[in-house]
């Protein structure tokens, strides 16, 4: 998780309200279809680029400090959640927040 790129899409897609990317088949036939989704909560216009990351877990949540504040993503589904803005996972007709941008 210490990967100055994978903090810069989870940053962006929460605090702009981004979401998953659509797949498209190699062979041009058309998209993928989705067996989930992930939807941020924010709905700022940008967000700061993230160049600088450091991660650490504690028990059930990683926290990714970034050189524009700290992300949580939650290891494990349906347990207290930070507040802040958030990513949501969607599947299988279930949702849960896996990752926070504290308040």
């Amino acid at each position: 998780m210490a990967d100055p790129v994978y903090a810069d899409v989870l940053r962006r897609a929460i605090a702009t309200g981004g979401h998953e990317a659509e797949l498209e088949r190699a062979d041009g036939s058309g998209r993928v279809d989705k067996e989930g989704t992930a939807t941020g909560s924010g709905s700022a216009p940008d967000s700061p680029t993230v160049t600088t990351v450091t991660a650490t877990t504690d028990g059930t949540e990683t926290t990714v400090d970034t050189d524009h504040g700290d992300l949580v993503v939650l290891r494990v589904v349906g347990l207290p959640v930070p507040d802040g803005e958030t990513l949501t996972a969607t599947w299988g007709g279930r949702s849960a927040v896996v990752a926070v941008l504290p308040a």
